[in-house]
């Protein structure tokens, strides 16, 4: 009967060098890079949070300034021809335009030019303004008013108030309203997306407290101003950044599928899962939030590269210790077992 094989004094030397070296070296390699992957994530997790809320103030700033434009109305002083002043208190500015308040012989023709000037006017303060109207529509007067640079025809006069839902038009509010992105299209030749922003007007030239609403100012802008706010944030393959207000309308959507292009996304809810964050900045001044869609997929992508490769080490370090402590116990015993066989068959 053969005596049971001890291991070789190499064989245990390979033992507990994979024992006390590479079994603790991956378990504290693993908590190390988990850990680190954990540090990582919520960091950059924090400047997104800090990339979104950035993008949020632009975006207040610029409304801000829309906002200062959509009062122009009550500024205005200046006739069609741009060098007369009107010289009227500017609470009275709509009647006098609209109406003809205190001027003889105010005919239609009359109101119209003087209102094309002032859409003009209001379009020249801004490059990114594609369109300005303004809706008459009380019990004095139903009439509109368009003006666009860029477009010199209005083709759907219907379509433009189905866009912007004017039958359920608020027409008490008296902040700067925002109207979600849309296609242009009820001009000729024109397939722009735009935003669109608006103010009611009202007839203050009457008793205190009597506020007739008198008609509302829409600015169309260009939806590139939104798009130009949201490209200083760097998205990888498969990310997304949107726009939305507080009823989840979309004014910008920079999806995985369309990146880089403007598009219009009705469904703008996210939920956060193991795959992707959802980092949402909070509501700004004119009801809009930026959300950005990250997969950790990418984020991660560099970092577990360098995980697997440090496994990929180890297990090549393991298999090498071995398959070497084998073949070199082997190599060492052999001459002994032959010589010891010898003897003991003699």
């Amino acid at each position: 009967m053969k005596k049971k094989r001890n291991l070789s004094l190499y064989q245990k030397f390979a033992l507990v060098i994979i024992c006390v070296g590479l079994i603790p070296m991956g378990f504290l390699s693993t908590v190390m890079m988990d850990r680190m992957l954990k540090e990582y994530g919520s960091s950059l997790e924090a400047n997104y949070e800090q990339a979104v809320s950035y993008v949020s103030i632009g975006l207040d700033n610029m409304l801000e300034s829309y906002n200062d434009v959509s009062k122009m109305l009550c500024y205005y002083s200046y006739s069609s021809e741009g060098s007369t002043p009107l010289n009227y208190m500017p609470f009275n500015n709509p009647r006098r335009l609209l109406y003809g308040d205190g001027q003889e012989g105010y005919t239609p023709q009359m109101r119209r030019q003087r209102m094309d000037a002032f859409l003009r006017n209001v379009q020249s303060v801004d490059f990114s303004i594609v369109a300005c109207h303004f809706i008459a529509d009380n019990s004095h007067l139903q009439e509109s008013f368009h003006y666009s640079a860029r477009n010199t025809f209005l083709r759907d006069e219907d379509l433009f108030r189905q866009r912007l839902q004017f039958e359920n038009l608020d027409r008490t509010s008296k902040k700067l309203m925002l109207f979600p992105s849309h296609a242009s299209d009820y001009y000729t030749q024109s397939a722009e997306f735009v935003f669109t922003v608006g103010r009611n007007y009202f007839d203050l030239a009457q008793t205190v407290g009597a506020t007739d609403y008198i008609g509302t100012l829409y600015l169309d802008v260009d939806l590139d101003q939104i798009a130009r706010l949201c490209s200083h944030m760097e998205l990888g393959e498969g990310d997304g950044i949107y726009v939305v207000d507080r009823d989840g309308n979309c004014f910008y959507a920079q999806t995985p599928q369309k990146k880089g292009q403007k598009t219009v996304k009705t469904d703008c809810r996210f939920e956060e899962s193991e795959s992707q964050w959802v980092v949402e900045s909070p509501y700004g001044d004119y009801g809009l939030k930026v959300i950005a869609v990250i997969q950790k997929k990418g984020v991660f992508a560099r970092i577990q590269s360098m995980q697997f490769m440090m496994y990929g080490v180890l297990f090549v370090s393991f298999a090498v210790l071995l398959c070497s402590s084998l073949w070199f116990s082997k190599r060492l015993t052999q001459p002994i077992r032959s010589m010891m066989e010898q003897m003991s068959a003699i």
